[in-house]
């Protein structure tokens, strides 16, 4: 596996207004001499009355500063809230999940993937 997500992951609540309604900010980093190519995130919350999801394409909500695929050292990816999601909570964790095409050390491509419990910080 060439990544991993940063724990906590931040909900993008208190950001500079867009014309999408954010979801958390979801960021990892890469192993040395890998590179993703491309990235899809998913992040979710089932439980104790929250039921929150929110996806996100790197390169696709991409805002001044931010940078699009591919990474090298670390990646981020700005997520959207789907409809009809609540907001996520602070009060408790939730799933992250990435899928990624990775040119590896050494040469070559593979499709990785990863799953993580996260916290979020609102």
């Amino acid at each position: 596996m060439v990544s991993r997500f940063f724990d906590p992951l931040h909900a993008e609540a208190d950001r500079p207004p867009t014309d999408f309604p954010q979801g958390p900010c979801a960021m990892g980093p890469i192993d040395d001499g890998a590179e993703l190519k491309s990235l899809h995130v998913w992040v979710f919350q089932d439980g104790a009355g929250v039921r929150a999801v929110a996806t996100g394409k790197a390169g696709v909500h991409v805002l001044k500063g931010d940078t699009g695929p591919p990474f090298r050292k670390r990646w981020m990816v700005r997520t959207e809230l789907e409809p009809g999601s609540d907001a996520f909570s602070g009060d408790h964790q939730a799933t992250a999940v990435a899928l990624a095409v990775a040119a590896l050390p050494g040469g070559g491509t593979a499709v990785e993937h990863w799953t993580q419990t996260v916290s979020i910080t609102v």
